[in-house]
């Protein structure tokens, strides 16, 4: 009875520590708006820096700030404002005023919401925080939040937070923070059913039930068996449909089939059919490893949680708010092979046409437009990829239990590499490239489970992600056939000829099939051209992966995988295929370095592009510290505590995870879709334009690559009357159309959609030339007259 109450007690002290670290990291966090760093704040007396803080340029009289005019809810509220005064004179008076801070809201002046400021504030706390409690009645008044200085003084608004206090915004917001109100949900119910587990430990079923799950076995032993995880069954399942749907309307495509999801499916009943057909002809057997719920939940959550961080941003519009010509170009080719079922007639059939593909076939299915289900399967990937790179460092490490938990840990670091999101994902949207990363991904898994399965079932594994590749960014095709050769080459005990027949069975399909994708004229040529151009690249410097300079995070993540090296090669037979695809990416990497700078051959492009793969074999390495600090953990402490020291772990590593999750909500600056752009004015107008002008209307935008989305891509279902020239001609070619331009030369009636009506200034005469049919803001849709 002590032990169980001792359980129960140390159960609650765990349960308040994980509900602190929540409320701490999480809530505290989300649990206000930063107006400074979200809104637009106004000063006729100040200059708004960068960051969005508001200094005085002298000392002279009038508001430091006020707005944003932000609507609220009917509910109260608490601001708080941080100001620090520049030239405090501590001989100053105390009782002498310096400043007021109040709430304005729209409408309603009747409540009085003002604190004045006296130099005696700051003489206590400079920089000083004022808090102003408020209630904003009924409606979506407009409210604005002001720093009033008195003249002689010097004063900077430093921070400016927003609060809500109603129990009925308290609870949206929570019910927002998906994340934070689902772990405390689950905590909840663990904690519940961890009570009722002690109350009714005699009843005999349930305590052997939980005995099977309590007598854990922390041995590190290799498993020497010749069954197939789950995991891996899962992922192989979507890696095989995203490549038959790709290898499919290849020979589709050549034999003058609609590239549509009859025909696909059609295709793949009968290639499924054949498999089946092989395996009893041939008996080829494959044993599945036992069901293990702990496994499989583990690499389902970083498949779940990856996926809910890359989509959260854009819910509910799941819109790629993205510039990029990169991202436009994406598009324009979905959006033909959608609706002329054909690969063929598109000015970017040369480039290879996965991802292309297996977007529209999803977008066909699921009826969800291309143009959003381009970020979903962009999400997708990125989720499975990591979901494999961990389940790759499971079995790397052999990790059992408590240990799987440490495997977690590195997933996090991932969210340490701006580079990764931000330039690849977000601001250049290169959706074919991330898309590839799966494949390698995959391959890289296959390759490390090869000895561990059935040769029929390695060569499958490895010719699918191989094939995959092929079609979706058919430059880093060498990079898989590298550490293959290396792999195969390596084994112990085998005759020269078994290796050259097992490397050849491998590649042969791949080879055939790509020297046949090659000479086809009719589609792509499989990226050869992307690989001899120069093309736009940022200049990525290694060694300041992930802003070494001025990102602290970055420089850690840099350092531990470099760190996690000599672990690797430690154990470099039990990981060879490691070191085999680490050698081969690097040797890849500098092979487009060397060739360019040498003999000028080839373009940097793909060597700068090769270094977003990175992150991937980085986060193994980071792996590989922490298993050795589990290791020495394990081998101090253990001849005095125990077995009781992976308890003790298990809890730790348990603690660390929650608490690092909280910097999923440190992606702002590189999250992929804005939603909150979806409410600008510019959007707002071309959407209602789009509703109620039945006729062609014109587009006049100031920002060239707004103006490629709004004409073939945002909000935008198809192509209409327009050829891929024209279209190529207008994103690339044509400059912007300017207002006054389009009020000279358009005819009687013609309607347009403005982004900015005073950019540039016109005169009375032109004003007098158009009538605005929709308004909002200074974005308009305008009739000529």
């Amino acid at each position: 009875m002590k032990k169980i109450k001792s359980i129960i007690i140390l159960s609650v002290v765990i349960f308040s520590a994980v509900l602190y670290s929540i409320e701490k990291q999480w809530y505290d966090k989300e649990g206000h708006i930063n107006i400074l760093k979200t809104c637009a704040m106004y000063s006729p007396i100040g200059t708004v820096g960068a960051n969005g803080q508001i200094k005085a340029n002298g000392i002279d009289v009038g508001y430091l700030a006020y707005g944003p005019y932000v609507q609220l809810k009917a509910g109260k509220y608490a601001i708080k404002y941080k100001l620090i005064l520049n030239n405090l004179n501590m001989d100053d008076d105390s009782g002498r005023v310096v400043g007021y801070c109040d709430v304005d809201i729209e409408g309603h002046p009747e409540p009085a919401y003002h604190i004045d400021m006296t130099v005696g504030d700051f003489k206590k706390k400079n920089p000083r925080e004022v808090m102003l409690k408020f209630t904003v009645p009924d409606g979506l008044p407009k409210v604005q939040f002001r720093v009033y200085q008195y003249y002689g003084n010097n004063h900077m608004l430093l921070g400016l937070k927003l609060y809500p206090k109603s129990l009925s915004l308290l609870t949206s917001l929570l019910k927002n923070n998906f994340l934070t109100y689902n772990v405390i949900l689950f905590s909840t119910i663990f904690f519940i059913f961890l009570c009722i587990y002690f109350k009714i430990w005699k009843i005999y079923k349930l305590k052997l039930f939980f005995n099977k799950y309590k007598s854990f076995k922390f041995d590190e032993l290799e498993e020497h068996n010749n069954s197939v995880s789950i995991n891996f069954i899962v992922q192989l399942c979507i890696i095989s449909f995203f490549t038959l749907l790709s290898l499919n309307a290849f020979w589709m495509n050549r034999m003058a089939i609609p590239v549509i999801p009859l025909w696909q499916t059609v295709f793949i009943a009968i290639e499924i059919s054949v498999f089946v057909l092989i395996i009893r002809i041939f008996n080829l057997r494959l044993d599945i490893k036992k069901f293990d719920i702990f496994d499989i939940s583990l690499f389902f959550l970083v498949f779940l949680f990856i996926f809910y961080v890359l989509i959260m941003p854009s819910i509910p519009s799941l819109m790629p708010v993205n510039f990029s010509n990169d991202c436009v170009t994406h598009y324009s080719w979905m959006d033909h092979v959608y609706n002329k079922r054909t690969l063929n007639g598109s000015e970017i059939a040369f480039y290879p046409f996965g991802y292309h593909v297996t977007t529209v076939m999803l977008s066909k299915l699921t009826g969800i437009p291309a143009v959003k289900m381009m970020s979903i399967l962009l999400a997708f990937v990125i989720a499975l990829s990591t979901a494999i790179t961990y389940a790759i460092i499971i079995r790397v490490f052999n990790f059992k239990n408590d240990g799987k938990l440490v495997a977690l840990l590195p997933i996090f670091t991932f969210f340490w590499v701006r580079g990764y999101y931000d330039f690849v994902f977000n601001r250049f949207f290169h959706g074919s490239m991330v898309f590839s990363y799966l494949f390698m991904v995959s391959f890289f898994w296959a390759l490390i489970e090869y000895k561990n399965y059935p040769k029929w079932f390695s060569y499958l594994s490895l010719n699918l992600s191989a094939i995959g590749l092929a079609y979706s960014y058919t430059s880093y095709l060498p990079m898989l056939v590298m550490p293959l050769f290396l792999t195969i080459l390596m084994e112990d005990n085998r005759k020269f000829t078994r290796r050259l027949k097992d490397l050849l069975i491998t590649i042969l399909p791949v080879v055939i099939l790509s020297i046949i994708h090659l000479k086809s004229k009719g589609t792509s040529n499989l990226g050869l051209a992307v690989l001899n151009h120069e093309g736009y690249c940022i200049k990525f410097n290694f060694m300041n992966f992930g802003d070494f300079g001025n990102n602290v995070k970055g420089g850690w993540f840099l350092i531990l995988s470099l760190i996690g090296i000599p672990v690797i090669i430690s154990g470099f037979k039990k990981n060879i295929a490691v070191i085999n695809f680490t050698l081969s990416f690097l040797l890849y990497f500098f092979l487009f370095y060397i060739l360019k700078h040498n003999f000028g051959k080839f373009s940097y492009y793909q060597a700068y592009k090769i270094l977003y793969f990175s992150p991937y074999i980085a986060v193994i390495y980071i792996a590989a510290v922490l298993y050795f600090i589990r290791k020495q953990l394990i081998k101090i402490f253990k001849p005095f505590i125990g077995e009781k020291l992976h308890i003790i772990l298990f809890i730790i590593w348990l603690l660390i995870i929650i608490n690092k999750a909280s910097i999923v909500y440190d992606m702002e600056n590189y999250r992929p879709c804005y939603p909150e752009m979806l409410k600008e004015s510019h959007y707002l107008t071309i959407d209602w334009a789009r509703k109620n002008i039945k006729e062609n209307f014109d587009y006049i935008y100031h920002h060239p690559n707004l103006g490629n989305w709004m004409r073939h891509g945002f909000m935008k279902d198809t192509l209409k009357n327009i050829t891929p020239d024209e279209y190529y001609y207008q994103v690339f070619v044509m400059p912007v159309q300017k207002l006054s331009d389009w009020l000279n030369k358009s005819k009687k009636g013609r309607i347009a959609v403005v982004d900015d009506l005073n950019t540039p200034p016109l005169t009375e005469k032109q004003k007098r030339q158009f009538e605005i049919l929709y308004q909002k803001e200074n974005s308009a849709v305008i009739k000529k007259i």
